[in-house]
């Protein structure tokens, strides 16, 4: 596991390697630039940022990222409050659903992407775990969630997001829903298709 500081300001002018089995640590309050890409291995996990309304942080922590994100395999990935100027693709990955705590970061697997600026395009594929969850981001390109597997009945929210692309939705178990998260339907430039196509206002 690699921890960043709550005090730190971590500018990073190359690219970021999650190898196998790393732990990325980021939800923290430092200040993390990343100019380049972060590739995501076979279990391994990123971590960043941190938000007040998210996560309950003291603070925000507005991190960036101007390359892409991909992910193959990962354990899980956490994005909370950040501005992403690539493409996010995360493939596969997880465990079968459960929602214990026994894996690597000792508590349930919840894909969280909270509180986001995407300029690219994001896209969540074959993941498995115990919740999945896509609230309040602004999406400038296309998103995608297909099939994923979460334990929790609740999983696959799909909320307050504003997008300008397309919504597609298609293939998770549970399907796409606004569930318990208290958000609301999400405006759609683009088309919304498939388990999202009832989730735009």
């Amino acid at each position: 596991m690699c921890t960043i500081p709550d005090d730190a300001t971590v500018v990073i002018n190359g690219r970021v390697v999650i190898e196998g089995g790393g732990y990325l640590n980021a939800r923290t309050l430092a200040q993390v630039t990343i100019n380049g890409n972060i590739r995501v291995q076979s279990m391994g996990v990123l971590d960043l940022g941190c938000t007040v309304i998210g996560l309950g942080c003291a603070a925000d922590s507005h991190d960036v990222v101007r390359g892409n994100i991909r992910a193959t395999d990962a354990l899980v990935i956490y994005l909370d409050g950040n501005t992403i100027y690539g493409n996010v693709t995360s493939t596969g990955g997880g465990v079968p659903p459960a929602c214990d705590g026994n894996n690597l970061i000792g508590r349930p697997l919840n894909f969280s992407i909270k509180d986001n600026t995407f300029y690219g395009k994001f896209s969540v594929d074959g993941w498995q775990g115990c919740w999945l969850g896509y609230i309040r981001n602004s999406q400038h390109g296309k998103a995608s969630i297909t099939n994923n597997v979460a334990a929790n009945p609740d999983s696959t929210e799909v909320a307050s997001s504003y997008i300008w692309g397309t919504l597609r939705c298609s293939g998770n178990t549970p399907p796409a829903q606004i569930g318990d998260s208290g958000g609301s339907l999400n405006v759609v430039h683009g088309n919304a298709t498939g388990e999202c196509a009832s989730l735009v206002q």
